[in-house]
């Protein structure tokens, strides 16, 4: 995983939208490039960086093409809802991103499929609890 620095470098070209040279870091920073570059690149889009959209498309059909199971989505979503919530990285804390997030989790049955599902959820517990916020409920949520 890339560092804490890393991560709020991209975050910050995320919320600029200088995605060139966030590929660019993604590309020279980490083995799992793949996954920043979805999870960033969906933030420059959050951001309302249009241009974001399309790469974002470009990764799904190529490097991710495979992620049948939504484990990388799945996964790149619950950290940004946790960053919305938190402000983790850099980001501005942003309640209705972070239900966003939280939907699109909930859409890819994400973490149903990680081993250790129950422990994600009390860890987003934790982070909806820390962070004050109302509660949030997703639809197709059983958890």
């Amino acid at each position: 995983m890339a560092g804490e620095g890393v991560e709020s470098r991209l975050c910050v070209l995320a919320q600029v939208g200088d995605l060139d040279e966030l590929l660019n870091l993604v590309d020279i920073s980490v083995d799992d490039a793949d996954y920043l570059a979805y999870k960033w690149l969906t933030a420059a889009s959050d951001f309302g960086h249009d241009d974001a959209d399309e790469l974002v498309d470009a990764v799904l059909a190529g490097p991710l093409h495979a992620d049948d199971d939504n484990l990388v989505t799945g996964h790149a979503h619950f950290e940004l809802a946790v960053a919305y919530l938190t402000g983790d990285h850099g980001v501005p804390v942003d309640h209705d991103r972070a239900c966003r997030h939280l939907g699109e989790i909930a859409t890819r049955r994400y973490p149903r499929y990680v081993q250790d599902g129950c422990k994600d959820r009390r860890g987003m517990s934790q982070a909806l609890t820390s962070a004050k916020t109302r509660r949030l409920r997703m639809p197709g949520w059983r958890g």
